[in-house]
């Protein structure tokens, strides 16, 4: 605080203290008057400077004893601006101030040992949905490796001797007519084991990008072969629902500044999206399905275009909102609302732009702006909180 404002705080008082000097002075002089003495005008003067300088020396020790609390108000609003530990208030200046002084390290303790409570229950959850989602894993590659098995028997069944006449015969039939009726069981079981991995996937991530640490590391990457891993990771998926993935790169290697692990989830996400919406309802005939990848200036710009249901104008807005499914989601049960929101959280993190375009009916592109740039965004860098 300045010496301005502390005057400004004594205000009243000294309001108070002219106003009574004045008034003692228009007493004496009306008492004399009243008796017919002459009024000593010097005397009267002499007194009033007396008690001006009297005044001000109170109101510089009253500023004097203020100052040291109003410094220390001052060191804990930067410590505090700047994000770091906050000094103890020191119990110095008038009563008032110790009392506030005091009430605010008190509230400064209680918030300080919640906070700690927060961070200890908020890690107990990570390592709880970490682990749980890491012994999930196991059944479900157990379930790969049954399923896989399943397949040779049903495929080796349909490839056993039939023979034409008889009870042999009639038996090779009927094998191969169940062997038929398994396989789109089958299907369906694998269909479903992929949505159970790919939900427990995006349970690891939704941990990790909430937490207070969140683990980047920007290197270049080159986009091309990193996208082709990702699409050619769901070929099943490709076939079953008649969609025809392409890649159309300007250059077969292009190189982004950003962090690879991320980057592959976010592919990841968009795929996903594409896989659930990008054939519109009825449709048997394939559906293209690309990814285009182009340098614009220094930064890389991936384009994730489908031709399926697209999304209504309406719900365009609200649709990196956690738990937003919109119109889609209502004719699609299985939709969370949680991949987008991820995708547009890690974007915001490595300081990556998402846009999408989308009309309904026709199809939706999703741009993702890979911007040139060597530094993380400053909510990516904000777990030095864990260090306190």
């Amino acid at each position: 605080m300045r010496l301005r404002d502390y005057v400004l705080d004594l205000g009243r008082l000294l309001s108070l203290a002219c106003l009574g000097l004045g008034l003692f002075v228009l007493v004496v002089v009306l008492s004399l008057q009243s008796r017919g003495l002459a009024v000593p005008w010097a005397d009267l003067l002499y007194g009033c400077l007396l008690a001006a300088l009297a005044t001000a020396a109170g109101v510089l020790w009253e500023v004097w004893v203020r100052i040291p609390q109003g410094r220390a108000l001052a060191a804990r609003r930067a410590a505090l601006e700047q994000g770091g530990a906050q000094p103890r208030m020191r119990l110095v200046g008038t009563r008032e101030q110790r009392a506030w002084a005091a009430l605010v390290n008190a509230e400064y303790a209680h918030n300080l040992r919640e906070r700690y409570e927060s961070e200890r229950q908020t890690k107990f959850y990570e390592a709880f949905v970490t682990r749980f989602a890491h012994q999930m894993k196991t059944p479900l590659a157990v379930m790969t490796l049954l399923l896989a098995e399943l397949r040779e028997s049903v495929a080796a069944g349909n490839a056993g001797p039939a023979t034409d006449a008889g009870q042999g015969g009639k038996a090779g039939g009927n094998r191969n007519v169940k062997a038929a009726g398994v396989a789109p069981l089958l299907d369906s079981l694998l269909e479903e084991k992929e949505r159970l991995e790919a939900s427990l996937e995006q349970l690891l991530q939704t941990a990790r990008v909430t937490s207070f640490r969140f683990d980047a590391r920007p290197e270049r990457v080159d986009v091309v072969p990193l996208l082709r891993e990702v699409v050619n990771e769901h070929k099943s998926a490709w076939i079953r629902r008649h969609l025809y993935p392409r890649i159309d790169a300007e250059a077969p290697t292009v190189y982004a500044w950003t962090d690879g692990k991320w980057l592959r989830f976010i592919a990841e996400q968009l795929v996903r999206n594409a896989l659930q919406y990008g054939v519109p309802p009825g449709t048997d005939a394939g559906c293209p399905f690309v990814i285009r990848v182009r340098r614009r200036g220094g930064d890389v710009v991936l384009a994730f275009c489908d031709q399926g249901i697209g999304i209504p104008q309406a719900d365009l807005p609200r649709l990196f909102q956690p738990f937003f499914t919109g119109a889609n989601g209502r004719l699609h049960s299985r939709a969370t609302g949680i991949g987008l929101y991820l995708v547009k959280e890690v974007c915001e993190r490595l300081g990556h732009d998402i846009q999408v375009c989308s009309t309904a009916g026709q199809g939706t592109t999703f741009t993702l702006t890979l911007h040139d740039s060597t530094h993380l965004s400053p909510a990516a860098l904000s777990d030095d909180l864990t260090k306190l």
